[in-house]
């Protein structure tokens, strides 16, 4: 089968400043295209300039790299690659299949008035965006997808919030949910657990890691654990605020700032640990929480991201906005958990989701 993939955003960044990196072979993205060329098929991604890497990196599918036509007038998370609708009227017959994120996208769009009958939409915001006031969102999701998104065979949610979300809007939206695929080559499995637990993302306010901190120096008190460590996976402008809470607490000893990790240091850590911590103020689908999960490692998280349904769904881990010192010592102490994760490993690989994807598309 011939893809094409289209993912204009290949990265978060914060603020509307796209910040370049060196490479994107660590991105959701570049795992996804991995997944369906593992299972044999033809692969290009279509994205936004913006998001090139600084290096000059060589892949095992084709990037087209797009200008955002409109980056003066519309902020960065909308993008409006105008080549890319020229593109797909001119090789829309190359592809079998056109994979595009989101609804709410011109890049979807494009794809859905060029060629719908080809066109999946894999859906992950689960709420309208909140730019000017969320009045671009309301009218697109209410009178443009209604007319433009109509032909399309198949829309695929992201979780269970964002199906509950688009489905009003579009009706052929499935009832199967299809989350990011998770480069398994990169988490070990069986490594033993040690006396740790790990919070990863940026060192930024909406990530909350300075509620992580302080719920884990409440759990420091606990008799039951002594010789706990919590590991904090990332770097960012916080960084010495976090320093000097952890001093004022007391738990300098306890508590490990890694910095910014490569997957292989990551997987390690991610593996050993008894648990992973979650408190943002702000996420969608956290793929630190699947990699968690997969690296046989449960979670302890907030309600706030959508994946926090199929953590609760399967008893991955402690879901609760309030969770505490108490939650903790149970994730520790119960190996329910951390086996329930490895039994769902198997599931959450990018070949796992880009078959799931398929069998939808050909399916409809």
């Amino acid at each position: 089968m011939r893809i094409l993939v289209i993912n204009p955003i290949l990265y978060t960044c914060e603020g509307s400043q796209v910040h370049r990196v060196s490479t994107i072979k660590d991105t959701m993205i570049h795992a996804m295209c991995m997944g369906f060329r593992h299972l044999g098929h033809e692969v290009t991604l279509a994205a936004v300039d913006d998001y090139r890497p600084t290096t000059d990196e060589q892949y095992d599918f084709n990037v087209l790299w797009f200008r955002d036509t409109l980056r003066w007038l519309l902020p960065s998370p909308l993008p409006c690659p105008w080549g890319l609708r020229s593109y797909l009227k001119h090789h829309t017959q190359e592809f079998d299949m056109i994979l595009t994120s989101e609804v709410f996208a011109f890049t979807s769009l494009f794809a859905a008035l060029v060629a719908p009958e080809k066109t999946l939409i894999w859906q992950e915001l689960s709420v309208h965006q909140r730019k000017w006031h969320r009045l671009p969102s309301r009218f697109w999701h209410s009178c443009v997808a209604h007319w433009a998104f109509k032909r399309v065979p198949v829309v695929v949610p992201r979780s269970q919030r964002a199906h509950d979300f688009i489905k009003p809007y579009l009706k052929q939206t499935v009832d199967t949910v299809v989350d990011h695929g998770i480069d398994l080559s990169w988490l070990p499995e069986g490594i033993e657990k040690r006396r740790q637990f790990i919070a990863i993302g940026q060192l930024i306010e909406r990530k909350g890691m300075d509620t992580i901190i302080d719920r884990f120096a409440q759990f420091c008190k606990l008799p039951q654990a002594q010789n706990y460590t919590l590991l904090i996976a990332g770097q960012g402008p916080l960084e010495d605020a976090l320093r000097q809470q952890v001093a004022r607490l007391g738990i300098n000893d306890c508590v490990i700032f890694l910095g910014q990790l490569d997957h292989a240091n990551l997987g390690k850590h991610l593996s050993q640990s008894v648990a992973s911590l979650v408190a943002t103020n702000q996420d969608l689908n956290m793929v630190s929480v699947t990699e968690s999960i997969a690296a046989g490692t449960p979670i302890v998280m907030n309600t706030v991201p959508n994946t926090a349904y199929f953590v609760q769904q399967h008893a991955l881990g402690i879901v609760r906005d309030d969770w505490d010192a108490n939650d903790l010592l149970t994730v520790a102490q119960d190996q329910g958990y951390a086996q329930r994760c490895r039994n769902i490993r198997p599931t959450l690989s990018c070949q796992a989701a880009a078959q799931r994807l398929i069998s939808l598309m050909q399916n409809t």
